[in-house]
């Protein structure tokens, strides 16, 4: 929804004054008889009283107040670590079943009014996780989920990991 007003720091009836003010003073510079033609003098009569008018109006101090909402549906983030070890620690029924109930809350989230992200702890949206990644960040992913939505509306983080990290700070001390 746009909004548009204008605001004036005196009175709006002061427009009245303003504009017979300038009528007033273009009739006293136009209606003597000038060495040009006729039409030429209602011309320049118009441009005045116009231009008089515009700059009284600017003496007013007219405010433009002009409001825009934009409405954004709530962001939720579903991270997935995307390392090797979640591979080697779980057997495939587990990893198949975790991306299933991901994708059920993703499909949740959504029928919610929530607008879904999925990416990995590095930040790149994905699809499906590959579980092949050599690094597990977890500190490092949400520092910078906060940065990268820290003018968003995230309703939520859904972080899916077997909690074993091995580079940067311990998750429970970052935040």
């Amino acid at each position: 929804m746009d909004k548009q007003s204008i605001i004036f720091e005196s009175s709006p009836a002061y427009l009245i004054v303003c504009i017979i003010l300038a009528v007033g003073f273009a009739l006293l510079l136009y209606t003597v008889s000038h060495p040009w033609p006729k039409t030429w003098n209602r011309i320049l009569f118009v441009g005045r009283a116009v231009l008089a008018f515009l700059l009284m109006f600017l003496l007013l101090g007219p405010i433009v107040k002009q409001i825009n909402n934009l409405f954004e549906k709530p962001l939720f983030l579903l991270v997935y670590d995307n390392s090797a070890s979640i591979k080697e620690s779980n057997d495939s029924i587990k990893i198949a079943d975790l991306e299933v109930k991901m994708k059920e809350t993703a499909e949740l989230l959504e029928s919610q009014g929530y607008q879904v992200k999925t990416s990995d702890l590095s930040g790149v949206e994905i699809e499906r996780p590959t579980f092949e990644g050599s690094m597990s960040d977890l500190g490092g992913a949400l520092r910078k989920i906060s940065n990268r939505y820290e003018s968003s509306q995230v309703g939520g983080v859904v972080h899916a990991s077997d909690g074993i990290y091995n580079e940067g700070v311990n998750p429970f001390y970052t935040y």
